[in-house]
């Protein structure tokens, strides 16, 4: 995106996701950080509208959340789906709270970088109404074959949506090349046609989180294969709802 959005994590006491604010930097994800409330509620109301999500820490207490999303999400102009809770699996308690706040988004810090960075992204983008990307790109994990015309390469699928894909490759491709791509999506197979949106190369430098290999554009999709991408889009996002 051309115009600056923000990460706002608001910490605990003990400062438990100072880590995961400088990790995110070093993603590329302009991030502003703080463990004091009044602080947070200053800077909600100065970066309003320009912060795409809110990240707590999942040990954070209950009343605290509460006053958190109700004051600094507010004055940042966001919603409750846009907080995301990042600690060890919560129990049934305190996922029954957090929903009952809204609160839909949790992970786990030692997930691997690239699904961290997808993650955040997504919940930015589908708060953010200047995003022209209809279809938010989903985190995965999935094995694909591309073939170029001239060749066929194994690739690993990072994030998927029912127009495209970013495709993770150990080496650069035609941009020119019109695409066939195989995904398997688990018990299903997903086959599409498709051109290069973007291409970042293997030998290029890269924030964290930030593989290489080729952004794809499908063609376009028969209605049957939107229905089994959604399906499984939804089974993913699961994933890391609470």
């Amino acid at each position: 995106m051309a115009y600056e959005r923000f990460v706002l994590i608001v910490d605990d006491d003990a400062g438990t996701l100072a880590p995961l604010s400088l990790q995110l930097i070093r993603m590329g994800i302009d991030t502003l950080y703080t463990n004091q409330h009044d602080e947070a509620s200053l800077l909600a109301s100065q970066e309003s509208r320009r912060i795409g999500a809110l990240i707590l820490p999942m040990g954070m207490d209950s009343s605290v959340v509460a006053t958190t999303i109700s004051g600094v999400a507010e004055r940042a102009s966001l919603s409750s789906s846009a907080v995301v809770m990042v600690g060890p699996a919560p129990d049934i308690k305190m996922r029954v709270n957090l929903r009952s706040r809204g609160v839909r988004w949790w992970i786990e810090p030692e997930d691997d970088p690239v699904t961290l960075r997808s993650l955040v992204m997504f919940v930015m983008s589908s708060e953010d109404d200047l995003d022209s990307r209809i279809e938010p790109r989903v985190p995965a994990l999935l094995m694909a074959e591309v073939s170029t015309g001239t060749e066929t390469l194994d690739a690993r699928v990072r994030n998927l949506s029912v127009g495209g894909a970013f495709l993770e490759l150990d080496e650069s491709i035609d941009p020119e090349a019109e695409l066939k791509i195989a995904i398997a999506l688990e018990e299903e197979r997903l086959e599409a046609s498709g051109r290069v949106a973007f291409q970042l190369d293997p030998a290029s430098t890269r924030p964290e989180g930030v593989p290489a290999g080729v952004g794809v554009a499908f063609g376009e999709l028969d209605l049957a294969s939107q229905a089994v991408v959604r399906r499984f889009l939804a089974e993913l996002l699961g994933r890391y709802q609470l």
